[in-house]
């Protein structure tokens, strides 16, 4: 009995961080500003590729894309491997890097390792992690 309890109030306590906004997906790079020297720090560029031509499929995998123009932005984009300083987690990232895509500001998103799982996205240059 003693060991249901714990476990419910467990499973409380982790309902309420959330709830709270306390738990995100990537929290070493939450709130990272990707084009700030300050901030270089926080992680390690272990890859960057500029993207081919995404087909429109590929394309719509990004949630940050969904209200940009598919013909100015499926050629504009570049995939990246970030190392956390602090953990040595490996995040992906797939942002834009064309002003007749962005108007010179990057967006996109932040994926896990393998790039399959969006974890937050990434607006004006600044992580946002779920």
């Amino acid at each position: 009995m003693l060991k249901a309890k714990s476990v419910v109030v467990l499973l409380l306590m982790i309902v309420s961080s959330v709830a709270a906004g306390q738990v995100v997906a990537c929290p070493e790079l939450n709130n990272v500003d990707l084009a700030s020297s300050y901030d270089r720090d926080e992680y390690i560029e272990v890859h960057s590729e500029s993207l081919p031509k995404l087909t429109k499929e590929e394309f719509s995998k990004y949630p940050a894309f969904k209200e940009f123009d598919y013909e100015y932005c499926a050629d504009a984009l570049v995939l990246k491997q970030l190392e956390a300083t602090q953990t040595g987690n490996i995040y992906t990232i797939v942002i834009s890097m064309e002003d007749h895509c962005d108007g010179g500001n990057s967006y996109g998103n932040i994926l896990d390792e393998s790039g399959e799982i969006v974890l937050g996205s990434i607006g004006d240059s600044f992580i946002s992690c779920f």
